[in-house]
């Protein structure tokens, strides 16, 4: 450490000044070996704000006051005249009068050349402040009094205070030393620390005691201590970590030009030489919108964490006990974590989101007015990464887990994406608005600190948005589909504003979808997903990407019944390079058995057609008949809507490439006709280059289940029907061509059919994970004689009165015990001690995990309609039924019933609607077309499963109805215990809840398969 003989300096300033030459045998500066030499040494050190070169000002550094002595005259009048040499006067004369004989100013006591030297004074400097006599704080921005408010006039460079606040450096020398005194430009004293504490609070967010009595023991966590630099800056990037080193106790060398890697690396020494979680609540109110590292990029993101507190693991441990599982906790474990090549190694708290497998809430061992800090982390391959803005209901009990967090960020440019959308005006759909506003001429580009991009479309009352994500490195596209009703107020901006902070939820989980995608070998990938309550499917189609890191995205919408492919998968297709910019999803197509002819030089096939076939004529392939089902032409259609759809009539995309058909033994050369004028013969005649809309894969899964759905439907209803007259929609329903429940060919007997039939509806719609909750449906065992008795299903115990006839009271009394046994299991799963009058928190804690189990479970079936009225049978109430109408229309599309409220009026609605579907397989039988075909078995489908989900409701609701009035009225306990049921009644009754208000239909996994 080298340090100004203040008694030096003074007496060789003195002697220029009177025109004397300097001793060239006098030592300026004196080095210091040892902490023992040095603690004999009282110095007085000054905090500054160092001159900036570029507007004149210039500071002394080590050499040129070592030589100061030494130099020529010139040199010397030419340093003298600085402020930086006049600093370090003033410096010396405010040490000589406080009797200090040495004196530390780090322009010119740091030899910056030698870089072994600049190191240690780097992790020694903060030691060097707090071993000071007296600390000089010179303000050269500040004339009398320090401000007490911000002012943005007079200090518009440094957040409207002294620049000295705005400094990197100066935070470790505020709070080092014990004695500081402030001066202003004239040098004029100001205060010292201790009686301008509350100012300097409310200027640097410090606590009053870390002012008055130095940051000392308890230290504050890492988290409060670079909430202080937040605000702070330095000349190089590397500083702004280097210079918070004795702040947090820590060592490192120094690597000038690593850049922002220093402050990684700074974060990653204070993880390995404390266990402070604090590390990780950097930007604790999720303002910033993006994955990345569980590292922040500089102090900045620590800002709003001067109120975090560490909190000690044995404390964590014991808070923690409330809500996890006493025999999961293990404190040794809890407080250990380190870094590694594959991470940061730790076990944390993790709490998951309803219906967002991807992103997990992590308690971290911290607090923030008074709760203990979380943050959100989601997993990407073999390492958990910072998900900043998630939003969302959690489960109720969270597990301890083992996880390697990212400390290390990939990095990446810009991704771009061309928005192709020109096709789907063909339904009336067209742009609406953006969000953020930033699509330009069909681009959308993505950064890190703007990582999704909204784009909405619509036609008239719905509409769709295709949202476009970068996540984890990893870009992603998905659609956003939906109603939009005017009527509820909200304008389109407000409308994508909620679709932008929906699709952030799931950009994990898109993420993941797109990676596995591109690990095929396909060039194009394409995702179908419907529009709830309307005949549409929206199909966007993306490109590999490039080098460039761009890729195309081409949106078209078409017809769909609904019963489609899954919303989130994406399936690989062959699709050729699109030379001549068509719209859509075009290729050459050709048929086979076609004839081989050379056009342009180049070879193709010609199919013989059996029918006049003009160019641009359009329809579908009939391929059995071996016959094209003419429907329009093309290039007709454009003419005539070319108004509305906005067609440039000389747009290649909607003009014919013709091409010349000459001899197969002519040559071509590479110009555009194909032809040199030499070896050009008589053209037989012009024909188009056949580009057609690329056919999708057949969804052969979809298909399958549609039959195995008609199928087992007909054995529920045949299975009574040749013991009825011929006149019974019973009987009628035995003549469907799908019986294939008949065992003529030596296969399984009637009941057993009926009982794999049933099966397999219970299946479909989880009943298996709800029989604790709502026991053994009835229903559909019962629906033949329920569907030809001609009751009209409104009330369940009608309906069991009608089935069974005469044996109604044995039925009654199964019925009692199917209540008591339902009763007996509910109060089972309620650890209420009687005799204490209390909740067993910890078993009641052990239940709700169970009992989230089973509702995570029956979310990926059709059973998520079942739990909005098990919610509300445990709420004791029936205001969730519009959410259930809701559900109904938007997966079956049943819009025959859209004008009653999701409830067909009038009587015998069950028998109708079976009725319909006896009409609806006639007209199937006689259907040749395959997209016809296909909506009518959609509809047969869709009305099957309206079928079984309203009877199983009606049978729920009746049910629950009385559980849980047997629960809450029982005259055997106190009224105390009876409000303690209806408390658990009501947790349980929110997990059901819970479970279908984040419920969204295109972001689930597919509920048909």
């Amino acid at each position: 450490m080298h340090l100004i003989d203040v008694c030096v300096l003074l007496e060789v300033e003195g002697n220029i000044s009177r025109g004397l030459s300097p001793d060239t045998e006098t030592r300026i500066l004196v080095d210091f070996h040892g902490s023992a030499v040095l603690a004999g040494s009282e110095y007085a050190i000054l905090s500054h704000c160092w001159d900036v070169p570029e507007k004149g000002e210039k500071e002394v550094h080590f050499k040129e006051l070592k030589k100061l002595t030494t130099m020529k005259p010139h040199k010397r009048d030419e340093i003298r005249k600085r402020g930086g040499y006049h600093k370090i006067l003033d410096t010396c004369r405010r040490a000589d009068k406080d009797g200090l004989r040495w004196a530390w100013v780090d322009s010119c006591c740091i030899n910056r050349e030698s870089s072994s030297e600049l190191s240690e004074a780097i992790n020694s400097m903060f030691r060097w402040y707090e071993n000071s006599r007296l600390c000089y704080v010179y303000l050269q921005d500040v004339e009398g009094t320090l401000p007490t408010e911000s002012n943005k006039e007079k200090f518009p460079e440094s957040g409207g205070w002294p620049k000295w606040f705005s400094r990197g450096w100066t935070l470790q020398e505020l709070v080092a030393p014990r004695t500081v005194h402030f001066f202003d430009q004239g040098w004029k004293f100001i205060g010292n620390k201790q009686e301008l504490a509350d100012t300097l609070k409310a200027i640097t967010r410090i606590p009053r005691s870390v002012l008055k009595d130095g940051i000392g023991s308890p230290r504050p966590c890492a988290a409060q201590i670079l909430s202080w630099a937040a605000d702070r800056r330095t000349t190089r990037v590397e500083d702004i970590a280097y210079s918070l080193l004795g702040l947090l106790d820590v060592n490192m060398p120094m690597l000038y030009g690593e850049g922002k890697e220093a402050f990684q690396r700074l974060q990653e020494e204070i993880i390995r030489r404390f266990n402070d979680h604090s590390i990780f609540a950097w930007d604790p109110d999720g303002k910033d919108l993006r994955t990345t590292s569980v590292l922040a990029d500089g102090p900045s993101h620590f800002r709003g964490c001067h109120n975090i507190k560490r909190v000690e693991f044995d404390e964590f441990v014991r808070e923690l006990k409330e809500v996890i599982v006493e025999e999961e906790l293990c404190q040794a474990r809890l407080q250990m974590f380190s870094v590694t090549n594959g991470g940061i190694q730790i076990w944390l708290p993790l709490t998951p989101y309803h219906n967002c497998p991807s992103i997990f809430k992590a308690t971290l061992a911290c607090r923030r007015y008074g709760a203990l800090v979380t943050i959100d982390l989601a997993p990407w391959k073999t390492k958990y990464y910072r998900y900043c803005g998630a939003s969302g209901t959690l489960k109720s009990c969270p597990m301890i887990q083992q996880v390697f967090l990212a400390h290390q960020d990939d990095v990446h440019d810009n991704v771009n994406f061309e928005l192709d959308d020109r096709t789907i005006a063909y339904y009336g759909f067209s742009y609406c608005s953006s969000f953020p506003p930033g699509v330009t001429n069909g681009s959308v580009t993505l950064t890190r600190s703007n990582p999704l991009t909204v784009v909405m479309y619509n036609r008239d009352s719905a509409h769709f948005a295709v949202v476009f994500g970068w996540c984890f490195g990893q870009e992603w596209v998905h659609v956003k589909s939906g109603m939009y009703m005017k009527e509820h107020g909200h304008s389109y901006e407000s409308y994508v504003m909620e679709i932008y902070h929906q699709a952030w939820n799931m950009g994990a989980e898109h993420a993941h979808l797109m990676a596995d995608a591109h690990s095929g070998k396909s060039l194009f990938y394409v995702k179908h997903i419907h529009l709830p309550q309307s005949i549409w499917a929206v199909k966007i189609i993306c490109g590999a990407w490039k080098k460039s890191r761009r890729s195309t995205v081409t949106v078209d919408v078409s017809h769909c019944t609904g019963f489609c492919h899954d919303s989130l998968k994406w399936r690989g297709l062959k699709l050729a390079t699109n030379d001549h910019d068509m719209p859509g999803l075009m290729s050459t197509h050709w048929f086979p058995g076609s004839s081989s002819l050379s056009v342009g030089g180049m070879q193709v096939e010609f199919l013989h057609a059996h029918q006049e076939i003009q160019l641009g004529d359009y329809g579908y392939w009939n391929q059995g008949r071996q016959y094209l089902e003419h429907e329009g032409n093309i290039f007709e259609k454009l003419k005539s809507l070319a108004a509305r759809l906005g067609v440039d009539p000389i747009d290649v995309a909607y003009v014919p490439i013709r091409q010349r058909v000459i001899d197969t033994d002519m040559e071509s050369d590479d110009s555009q006709s194909g032809l040199t004028a030499s070896q050009q013969k008589l053209s037989l005649f012009t024909i188009a280059q056949p580009l057609v809309w690329q056919s999708e894969e057949a969804n052969t899964e979809m298909k399958k289940l549609c039959e195995d759905i008609r199928k087992h439907f007909n054995v529920l209803v045949q299975s009574v029907a040749k013991q009825k007259n011929n006149h019974s929609i019973l009987y009628k329903l035995h003549v469907f061509p799908f019986m294939a429940a008949q065992d003529s060919n030596g296969h399984q007997n009637g009941d057993a059919q009926k009982q794999d039939a049933a099966k397999f509806f219970m299946g479909m719609f989880g009943i298996e994970h709800l029989k604790d909750y709502i026991g053994s449906i009835t229903f559909l065992k019962h629906l033949p004689r329920f569907l030809d008795a001609g009751v009209n299903g409104g009330n369940l115990s009608q309906v069991l009165t009608v089935m069974h006839g005469p044996g109604v009271e044995k039925d009654d009394q199964m019925t009692n015990d199917r209540i008591r046994i339902l009763t007996s299991k509910l109060l089972q799963r309620m650890p209420i001690n009687v005799d204490k009058d209390c909740i067993d928190q910890k078993l009641w804690r052990f239940e709700k995990r169970k009992v989230e189990h089973d509702v995570e479970a029956i979310s990926k079936t059709l059973g998520v309609m079942l739990l909005d009225t098990t919610s509300a049978a445990y709420h004791r109430t029936q205001d969730s039924k519009l959410v259930y109408s809701q559900f109904w229309f938007a997966v079956f599309m049943i819009n025959d019933y859209r004008e009653r409220g999701g409830r067909p009026r009038g009587n015998n609605h069950l028998q109708s609607m079976v009725q319909e579907i006896m009409t609806l397989q006639d007209k199937l039988d006689m259907t040749w077309s395959q997209p016809v075909f296909e909506a009518q078995e959609g509809d047969i489908v869709g009305k099957i499963l309206w079928t079984c989900l309203h009877g199983i409701h009606l049978e729920i609701e009746e049910v629950l109805e009385k559980v849980v009035h047997c629960v809450l009225n029982d005259s055997l306990v106190s009224p105390k215990v009876q409000g303690m049921r209806t408390e658990l009644l009501q947790e349980m009754g929110n997990i059901f809840k819970n479970a279908v208000s984040d419920f969204q239909v295109d972001d689930q996994p597919y509920l048909w398969q």
